[in-house]
């Protein structure tokens, strides 16, 4: 089973990683993370980048600085895994995961990403700031959602006939996960939602929901879990399975 998970915005490169990862891989979409940071990005001033991004001046400058010292020889790097800080990041808490959970989560775990497309979480990445939804329009596509859909899907298909994997387990959000192509998915996607009742209706609770995404991930890695039955039984930060919501897709974990 392979696991899917969005990135965050926040990134920290100043953290300890593990010496197993010390050597670090080359992210297989390198060539296009280059190609997208050098037509799409590096010559956008700080005024583009805060209307396109729709941030502050403030952060829109120090994106600006990350964009035009993409790719620059010292500029910092780190594997995956170790370079976010979001809240599925944080509640994975990857420095306290054991070389054994480390070593189920470089054979299944991957992190989809804007400028980077798919990554395993030993990949080298510098520092940037990019979300799908941008209207970038690289190579005459108009989102980088179209952008990346082939590519991603195929690399996953790969992955899926190289590690034998039977299924992939969607923990990432809507914005991200749209990258592949279900239809030519080579195995089933079975996205998981965290609901929980909000004045007589299910809702996702978007901080509590990455949360729960971040807790089962690591789980998962820790437990080495390698088929969705196993989580129907768990209980993640109050929240349950529930059968009768979910679907042949979907995987609800509600809780009150």
């Amino acid at each position: 089973m392979i696991i899917l998970i969005s990135p965050a915005k926040t990134m920290d490169f100043t953290n300890p990683f593990p010496d197993m990862l010390s050597s670090g891989t080359v992210p297989p979409f390198q060539k296009e993370a280059e190609f997208l940071n050098h037509t799409c990005l590096r010559e956008r001033n700080t005024g583009e980048i805060a209307s396109l991004m729709r941030v502050s001046e403030d952060l829109a400058e120090k994106t600006v600085l990350m964009n035009r010292a993409f790719g620059s020889p010292g500029n910092p790097v780190r594997p995956a895994l170790f370079a976010y800080r979001g809240a599925v990041f944080q509640n994975i808490d990857p420095l306290t995961l054991n070389d054994s959970s480390l070593d189920f989560a470089s054979a299944h775990l991957r992190i989809l990403s804007a400028l980077y497309g798919c990554l395993r979480p030993g990949d080298w990445i510098e520092p940037y700031r990019l979300d799908m939804k941008i209207p970038l329009e690289p190579e005459e596509k108009c989102s980088l959602t179209d952008f990346w859909r082939e590519p991603v899907t195929s690399f996953i298909n790969k992955e899926l006939e190289g590690g034998g994997h039977k299924a992939v387990l969607n923990l990432a959000s809507g914005e991200f996960s749209r990258v592949l192509d279900r239809k030519k998915l080579a195995a089933p996607l079975i996205t998981v939602n965290f609901k929980e009742m909000r004045k007589g209706r299910l809702v996702t609770v978007g901080t509590y929901a990455k949360m729960a995404r971040g807790r089962m991930a690591r789980r998962i890695l820790e437990e080495r879990v390698r088929d969705r039955d196993t989580l129907k039984e768990w209980e993640i930060m109050g929240y349950r399975y529930n059968e009768e919501a979910s679907g042949e897709g979907e995987m609800l974990f509600y809780r009150e």
